[in-house]
């Protein structure tokens, strides 16, 4: 018998060439099973950052990248103390899709799978930075050294009436470099991390100069006049109302002024709601009969705008083009009735007992009606009138009038919150209230009527009449 070894060496070749590819057959259809299992799935050996994500799909690794992501803090130490803040404040930012595309590449592939059975893969997450948010992490790593630079800024100045800016300092902080390489590293990583950066001197991203003319832009943006002519008045944007109509936000190292149009919105709706109102039925006195006795108040006709959306794009679109807006609302009137009121038919109703043929005046404080009398007889009114608001009630009972003046300058000193230049037709009855012509007042009667320090305002036309009437030692009674 013949040994192995003294095969013919080209029998030998043969055999091992069969063999072999044979073998090569056989792991060639099980890569090719392999290959098809995997052709939407994450091969062996594939990992995102820390994390491996073999077998999942796109959707399973977008998810545990996004969840990963969420929980992952980053702590950093600097001159001594420490802060922890979540990666994803940190103004990295993780592109959970995008990473699960990179880490499927390949698969359904023979060479990836063959790949993936010896050598393991990581895939960074797909990281991009957003500077905003990586500057506000900056300042508040900064700021643990306790001498932060301070950037220049844009404020409200001391009066509310327009925006200045508020100067940059130089100071102490982290390098940005350094911070960012380690929130990227983190985020490519999909891991929490700790970090220690060195103090060093940090000058401001924004500097007075820009801070400067950031103010001036802002203020430029509504400088325009802004007109709204509504039934009673015209109501114009103020310099501290215009204010708040711009929102100056520091966007990518760079201070930029922007209309905020909420601001703008909230500012048009107060005069809307101002100039809208619902009627107000007057009174009538009558007996317990139900028979009329005497008007108590007079009725107050309601307004309803009717071009509420169109002044407000009226307004908008002018501001947004820094050009000057005066639009008008048009309304309709809503008709009042009257009620009744139960009331004494004798004298007994009145707040004063009066002797016949005596001048008294009545200031009804809960119906916001001024009333003159001779004895029990209306001599004029009822009229529609405003007293004293909360803090400056006006004081009940009865006085007299004492001093007159067909006009007086009220207030105008330093002892008194308000000035008012000439006054007309003034009336004192007790201290420093009086009767008296209020010109700055559009709208008289409940719903505007809790308006002065105490006074009693009367339409001008009204109280010229009075002042004539009433001679010093009048009566004047107030009372709810």
């Amino acid at each position: 018998m013949q040994h192995a070894n003294n095969f013919p060496l080209k029998s030998r070749l043969w055999w091992a060439t069969l063999a072999g590819a044979l073998f090569l057959a056989g792991v060639g259809v099980g890569i090719a099973d392999f290959t098809s299992d995997h052709s939407e799935r994450a091969l062996p050996g594939v990992h995102v950052g820390r994390h491996s994500v073999a077998g999942m799909t796109r959707e399973e690794i977008t998810q545990m990248v996004k969840n990963t992501y969420s929980a992952a803090q980053v702590t950093v130490q600097i001159a001594g103390k420490t802060t922890t803040v979540p990666l994803s404040q940190t103004g990295a930012r993780v592109n959970a899709e995008a990473t699960a595309d990179a880490a499927l590449a390949g698969s359904g592939t023979v060479n990836a799978a063959l790949h993936s059975l010896f050598m393991p893969t990581v895939i960074p997450a797909v990281v991009s930075t957003d500077s905003s948010a990586f500057n506000t992490f900056t300042d508040t790593v900064n700021k643990l050294t306790g001498s932060a630079p301070t950037q220049g800024s844009v404020v409200v100045a001391a009066d509310g009436n327009s925006l200045i800016s508020s100067p940059a300092t130089a100071g102490r902080g982290a390098s940005d470099t350094e911070l960012k390489d380690a929130i990227n590293a983190a985020a490519q990583d999909l891991s929490s991390t700790t970090v220690n950066v060195h103090e060093a001197h940090v000058d401001p991203r924004i500097t007075t100069e820009e801070a400067e003319q950031a103010a001036q832009a802002a203020n430029e943006l509504v400088s325009a006049a802004v007109e709204i002519v509504t039934p009673k008045e015209t109501i114009t944007a103020s310099p501290a109302d215009k204010v708040k109509w711009v929102t100056v936000k520091e966007n990518n190292g760079t201070l930029d002024a922007q209309l905020n149009i909420a601001e703008i919105n909230k500012w048009i709706d107060g005069v809307f709601q101002t100039a809208n109102r619902n009627p107000i039925n007057g009174i009538n006195n009558v007996d317990a009969a139900g028979q009329f006795i005497a008007l108590a108040r007079p009725a107050k006709p309601g307004v309803t705008l009717t071009n509420e959306e169109a002044v407000r794009a009226q307004i908008l679109k002018a501001i947004q083009s820094s050009t000057a807006a005066k639009a008008t609302l048009t309304f309709d009137e809503v008709p009042a009735g009257f009620d009744s009121r139960v009331v004494p038919a004798g004298p007994e109703r009145f707040a004063h007992q009066a002797r016949p043929g005596e001048k008294w005046v009545d200031v009804n404080l809960t119906d916001s009606t001024l009333t003159a009398y001779v004895g029990h007889e209306v001599a004029y009114g009822p009229i529609l009138i405003n007293h004293g608001g909360v803090g400056h009630e006006t004081v009940t009972g009865t006085f007299h009038v004492y001093l007159k003046y067909d006009k007086q300058d009220m207030g105008c000193t330093a002892d008194w919150p308000y000035c008012e230049r000439d006054v007309p037709w003034v009336s004192y009855w007790h201290g420093s209230y009086a009767l008296h012509g209020a010109p700055w007042v559009k709208e008289f009667g409940i719903g505007t009527d809790e308006s002065s320090h105490g006074c009693i305002n009367i339409p001008v036309p009204d109280s010229q009449w009075l002042w004539k009437w009433a001679e010093m030692g009048t009566t004047v009674v107030t009372h709810y």
